[in-house]
């Protein structure tokens, strides 16, 4: 490799790297698609409106909006990101679609709320692809052929930022031979509006108890 070579690769990290901080500057204190199903329980407490993990994120949303953000190392998404373009021509391959995929591409329903599907297809459809670095979890959706209760909502909020009229979710195991169409499956949701309303309705209480608390600071700071 030359030396022109090697400045064009550090060209193309750089480029990335540069989408990726754009991303998440974007997404910085807004209530995202991949925490919904954070938010759908209520707390164990009375008067509990969101459980203790959802009630975290929410906390974590209003640092961000004060400019404490912070960004998962790219080291820690290596996996699913290095693995996703792989599954994508997989799903191409085995279904005949085209996917328009932009990585790092942020849909914002509004100034509070938004997400990043993994692609669109045509003009009615959206796409979610995980990459589980444990198999077993692939077995899993193999064996249930459905959306793991953990990325029920996502795959639900994908549709909501989106407009979409469904969602097709992909697990997708590389490590399984190329000749096995077992290493992808796939999970249509079709979207459904009271799932939506749901979602709506739990999402305002969100937007709702980010401001009280940005209230409470701000009035304890004076």
């Amino acid at each position: 490799m030359d030396l022109a070579e090697m400045d064009l690769g550090v060209e193309v990290v750089d480029a990335e790297e540069q989408k990726r901080d754009e991303w998440l500057r974007k997404r910085a204190g807004k209530i995202t698609c991949s925490r919904f199903g954070d938010l759908m329980s209520e707390g164990r407490a009375k008067d509990a409106v969101f459980s203790q993990t959802g009630f975290s994120y929410l906390q974590r949303c209003v640092a961000e909006r004060l400019g404490s953000w912070y960004s998962t190392s790219a080291a820690a998404m290596s996996w699913g990101v290095d693995n996703e373009i792989g599954a994508i021509v997989e799903y191409e391959n085995q279904f005949g679609v085209q996917v328009d995929h932009g990585l790092y591409r942020y849909y914002e329903y509004n100034d509070d709320i938004g997400g990043t599907p993994d692609g669109l297809i045509g003009a009615d459809g959206c796409l979610e692809i995980k990459c589980p670095y444990d198999p077993a979890v692939h077995v899993g959706t193999m064996l249930s052929k459905s959306v793991p209760k953990d990325y029920e909502w996502q795959v639900v909020g994908h549709m909501l930022v989106t407009g979409r009229h469904w969602c097709d979710f992909v697990s997708f195991d590389p490590r399984i031979p190329e000749s096995d169409s077992r290493r992808l499956v796939r999970v249509r949701v079709e979207r459904s509006e009271p799932r939506i309303e749901l979602l709506l309705k739990r999402l305002a209480l969100a937007v709702d108890e980010m401001n009280r608390m940005i209230s409470e600071i701000s009035n304890g700071s004076e």
